[in-house]
């Protein structure tokens, strides 16, 4: 696999093959913390969803935001603490 994920070599298939056109290797976001390398295996974020949708960066922070006002909202009409699960 290149840097891409695109298939550059299969010791099943001959080169060429036309299977190496059509299999990609998903990549996922990393970072290196505490001596560690860590990757969210999950789905997207919301800040991420909006911009693989092709919004404007402008219209992604408004709306991220604005998430952010409405969660904190629910935690001060409710009196619960943060918690990631609820974002």
């Amino acid at each position: 696999m290149d840097v891409d994920g695109n298939v550059v070599a299969m010791s099943s298939k001959p080169e060429g093959s036309p299977l190496m056109d059509k299999v990609k290797a998903r990549s996922y976001p990393l970072r290196e913390w505490g001596g560690f390398v860590w990757a969210r295996l999950g789905e997207m974020t919301f800040k991420e969803h909006l911009l693989a949708a092709g919004k404007a960066k402008k219209l992604v922070i408004v709306a991220c935001a604005r998430k952010l006002l409405t969660v904190l909202n629910a935690m001060m009409r409710t009196g619960t603490t943060y918690r990631d699960a609820i974002a």
